[in-house]
């Protein structure tokens, strides 16, 4: 009797480690899916998703995914331009939130934005033009060799926070953070209306927004720009359209 509840005792001992064994095994070679998977980008059969407060890709039909982005700093609102060879999203690399933007198939991201943590999501316009708040199109990194390329309706969304009348002052994040940075706009050149030469001139959206320096019509329509160096006016102060470049 004794030694049969010693054979029992001994089979059911080596029952119990071979279901261990199974159980570890099974464990190691079936790979953890478990995770928060946020934010998913898709662009043709690439996926970017955001896990971990970090980028990874990973193709649509299933796989391994690659991780895109290691740093510190939390990244997230990834967004996949037309042409799926780059990759904007927000990142807390150096404090505040900004956008930036990097090869998809991986590499440096690079700078694009210095809103002081008060930019919105990303996006791309048909052409492969970021989208900054997902309105108002944004070329370039704000360098003189490589300033931002600025449109019209960017301007005039001032319009939203600002009304002197209601005494309502603050200047869109938007544009904000474009005070001191190299910017360049398009649009009618009007001189003054006096003088052989000048160093100012007022860049205006419309033709005839404005007659002379300091007095434009409409809030945000026109800028008034201090060229480098002077320019001679001819017996005729005509407005013409053209680009201008420099710092904000």
């Amino acid at each position: 009797m004794q030694l049969l509840h010693a054979t029992i005792r001994a089979f059911a001992l080596v029952t119990m480690c071979l279901v261990a064994t199974a159980l570890a095994n099974a464990t190691a070679s079936t790979p953890s899916t478990s995770g928060y998977y946020r934010m998913p980008a898709i662009h043709g059969d690439t996926v970017v998703f955001v896990s971990e407060g970090d980028l990874w890709r990973v193709n649509a039909a299933g796989g391994d995914a690659t991780r895109l982005t290691s740093h510190a700093g939390e990244e997230r609102d990834p967004s996949i331009s037309p042409d799926g060879t780059t990759l904007a999203f927000t990142a807390t690399y150096e404090g505040p939130r900004e956008v930036y933007t990097m090869p998809l198939a991986g590499g440096l991201p690079v700078r694009r934005t210095w809103d002081a943590g008060r930019v919105g999501t990303t996006g791309w316009e048909p052409d492969g033009t970021l989208l900054l708040d997902g309105r108002f199109t944004l070329t370039g990194s704000g360098s003189e060799q490589d300033p931002f390329v600025i449109g019209w309706p960017l301007l005039f969304s001032a319009n939203e926070t600002i009304d002197a009348k209601a005494d309502r002052l603050a200047v869109p994040p938007r544009i904000d953070f474009l005070n001191g940075q190299w910017v360049q706009i398009s649009g009618f050149l009007a001189p003054p209306l006096w003088g052989v030469q000048t160093k100012e001139l007022l860049v205006m959206k419309n033709r005839w927004d404005g007659c002379c320096i300091g007095l434009p019509p409409t809030p945000f329509d026109c800028i008034e720009a201090e060229l480098a160096t002077p320019i001679k006016l001819g017996a005729q102060h005509t407005i013409s359209f053209g680009v201008i470049r420099g710092r904000l």
